[in-house]
């Protein structure tokens, strides 16, 4: 299947699915013609790669869980688990930072 068809079937652009292909992400052959050509599950795939992205992790972290993506459930692959769970921890860590800063700024305003 070509770019444009995994990019409708997955629900993410065309420019998406291109950077998963560039970074090694997702595979696709190239046929005579120059055009990508997509396996039938790559759209699932390609979800499955935007749905770690959008949790936070980094390119490095979902190389890492490449092995995990082909599976539909990357929340039970061991690797997939612990990196959330390093993701969870990084969240909270920032969410308490923010919450100092939320305090400063509400005690300036409050000694007004």
């Amino acid at each position: 299947m070509r770019i444009g068809e995994v990019a409708r079937l997955s629900g993410l652009s065309v420019r998406q699915v291109r950077y998963y292909t560039d970074t090694g992400l997702l595979a696709a052959d190239r046929l005579s013609n120059g055009y990508r050509d997509y396996a039938a599950g790559s759209a699932g795939r390609a979800r499955r790669i935007h749905a770690l992205f959008a949790v936070g992790l980094r390119l490095s972290d979902v190389r890492r869980l490449t092995p995990c993506i082909a599976r539909d459930s990357t929340a039970m692959c061991p690797s997939a688990r612990r990196a959330l769970e390093r993701q969870v921890e990084d969240l909270q860590r920032r969410i308490d930072r923010l919450k100092e800063a939320q305090e400063v700024i509400l005690d300036r305003l409050e000694a007004r």
